[in-house]
């Protein structure tokens, strides 16, 4: 897809702002053999594109004047209140070169109930290296034959055209038993303990009056 650009002419806190009051996402461009930009892109056409192509979209960046550029997302930041997209950094890239990103974890297959037990999600995304070709937009894990005590690690997962950079002994996700709390019986009978030092006082009241 691609993403036409606009380079910004002032940069700083108030800027930012004034750029996405005007509805544009202030964002950078780098790479090895480009000069740093400071650009800016509407906040419609970058939502669109990550709705669509997940937070590790591959994109081209067309500046005005200028050879376009490829580019995949490098990082998204959003506001952590609204969680509005706030800035964005694009990293050019070239074609067959390797990428180290981190992918969203999707779990499928969690829409039934396990008797007993219950699933705990332990990563939320996985660390990968890739060519951009082959840079999925999620990765999913199936726990629909998961039982009570099962787990998955990144060891157990399928590679498509890319390589896990997480250790393989990472849980993702393991399913354990559910915790009940001992029910206790109101009509039982609640005995107070005995207070040893009491008793000892109370005999030596006792002697003491003989």
């Amino acid at each position: 897809m691609k993403l036409e650009a606009i380079l910004r002419e002032q940069s700083g806190t108030s800027a930012s702002r004034r750029d996405r009051s005007e509805g544009y996402i202030p964002a950078n461009l780098y790479g090895k053999d480009i000069d740093n930009k400071s650009i800016k892109i509407k906040k419609t056409d970058i939502d669109a594109v990550i709705r669509k192509l997940g937070t590790n979209a591959i994109v081209e960046i067309q500046l005005e004047g200028e050879e376009p550029e490829r580019a995949i997302i490098k990082d998204a930041q959003r506001d952590i209140i609204q969680y509005e997209l706030v800035h964005v950094d694009f990293q050019k890239i070239e074609k067959g070169q390797k990428l180290r990103l981190t992918v969203p974890v999707n779990i499928i297959g969690d829409d039934y109930e396990i008797e007993g037990g219950i699933i705990e999600q332990h990563m939320d995304e996985i660390e990968i290296e890739s060519i951009p070709m082959n840079i999925p937009k999620e990765i999913d894990v199936d726990v629909s034959n998961l039982d009570v005590g099962d787990s998955i690690t990144v060891a157990d997962l399928e590679t498509d055209g890319y390589e896990f950079l997480s250790s393989p002994e990472e849980t993702i996700v393991a399913v354990s038993a559910h915790q009940f709390e001992e029910e206790i019986d109101e009509d039982e009978e609640i005995t107070e303990p005995e207070l040893i030092g009491e008793e000892k006082e109370e005999d030596e009241e006792e002697g003491s009056e003989e």
